[in-house]
């Protein structure tokens, strides 16, 4: 599975970015693999209804799941449309620990 979480700075020990479409950076994960690598959204900003970077960066990448701390409306609707399920984390947490709440099915889903 690929997963995807909004990070503060492209490291796992990140803390979780609270807003997804302001997120700075994406670490990108491989459950199967282990392998993660960041990747940097080029216009962290306000989504205001279009297609961002920071979706694009997703469906590029393949991503199946993303945790973040809150998504908009319109950004929902457009990752749920491609297949990606969504989870919530609050953002006292680093990367590393939301992956693990991931593992243990302590987070909720958005939608």
């Amino acid at each position: 599975m690929i997963i995807g979480v909004t990070a503060d700075r492209p490291s796992l020990d990140a803390l979780c970015e609270e807003h997804f479409g302001r997120a700075p950076y994406f670490i990108i994960t491989h459950t199967d693999s282990g392998e993660w690598r960041a990747v940097e959204n080029p216009s962290p900003g306000p989504c205001g209804g279009k297609v961002p970077g920071a979706i694009r960066i997703l469906l590029d990448h393949g991503i199946e799941v993303l945790i973040t701390g809150r998504i908009g409306g319109s950004g929902q609707e457009v990752l749920e449309a491609a297949g990606i399920r969504i989870f919530t984390v609050p953002g006292d947490l680093t990367v590393r620990e939301a992956l693990a709440r991931f593992r243990e099915g302590s987070l909720d889903p958005i939608g």
